[in-house]
């Protein structure tokens, strides 16, 4: 598990939170880390501000609420990872897909990483999985809404993860 998954584990552990699906508002309000829904530019998917110590999160209100979700998560992944670097991220929204979902930089690609690891945790997936047909697109998107995330993030972790090998 790489270092970025494993911090958002711990993360789940700290505040008793792991378990599916991740309120990952909560989890921010816990940390006392505010969340703004908010009208950005159209291509920001949100932001996070670290002034003194105290972050702030804005997520853009006209995108979909799974995307809020990840972007939410993808910035609590930023204050863990990544606020002695900088006090001010911007995420920007590109086209999605299996590669574009690495990020262009090494601080996107861990915030991603972690922002998969803390919604969707390998081991909580395993065993809500089962013996589930993870090529039957009903049983994905069944467990997408279930979970709060897109189909894509979805499918990108069970492949990541080794439980399906091609989609």
């Amino acid at each position: 598990m790489k270092p970025a998954e494993q911090k958002a584990i711990r993360l789940l552990q700290k505040y008793n939170m792991y378990q599916l699906p991740v309120n990952v508002y909560e989890l921010a309000h816990i940390m006392n880390i505010p969340v703004h829904l908010r009208v950005l530019e159209e291509d920001v998917s949100g932001v996070l501000v670290v002034n003194n110590g105290k972050a702030t999160i804005g997520i853009n209100a006209n995108q979909h609420p799974n995307r809020q979700r990840f972007t939410t998560a993808h910035e609590l992944g930023h204050f863990i990872l990544h606020r002695p670097i900088s006090g001010v991220f911007v995420d920007r929204t590109f086209r999605r897909d299996y590669t574009s979902s690495n990020g262009t930089t090494l601080e996107e690609i861990q915030a991603n990483a972690f922002a998969a690891a803390l919604l969707m945790p390998e081991e909580l997936l395993r065993n809500e999985i089962g013996s589930l047909d993870l090529y039957d697109a009903e049983a994905v998107t069944n467990i997408s809404e279930w979970l709060g995330v897109s189909e894509q993030a979805l499918v990108i972790r069970l492949t990541r993860l080794g439980f399906i090998s091609d989609y």
